[in-house]
């Protein structure tokens, strides 16, 4: 892997017991975690969290509940 920095808010074992998957995807990726998903994860959280801030109160998970949800996969805190 390069060195691209790649700095998850929240790690796959805290992802794990909040529920969000049935085991930890990346595992499925025979090459792991690549140049080209730290990317996508990176793009992610600085278009939508900053919606999420915008538009809601912190941590009311009733406020763009699949925008919180998506963070919260892409490991990301939810209740921001």
């Amino acid at each position: 892997m390069s060195g691209v920095p790649f700095t998850p808010q929240l790690t796959p074992q805290k992802m794990l017991e909040m529920g969000v998957f049935g085991g930890w995807y990346f595992g499925d990726y025979p090459g792991g975690v690549d140049n080209f998903q730290i990317k996508r994860w990176k793009v992610f959280g600085a278009r939508d969290i900053p919606k999420i801030k915008k538009n809601c109160q912190p941590a009311d998970v009733f406020c763009r509940p699949r925008q919180r949800q998506a963070i919260l996969q892409w490991a990301y805190e939810p209740l921001i």
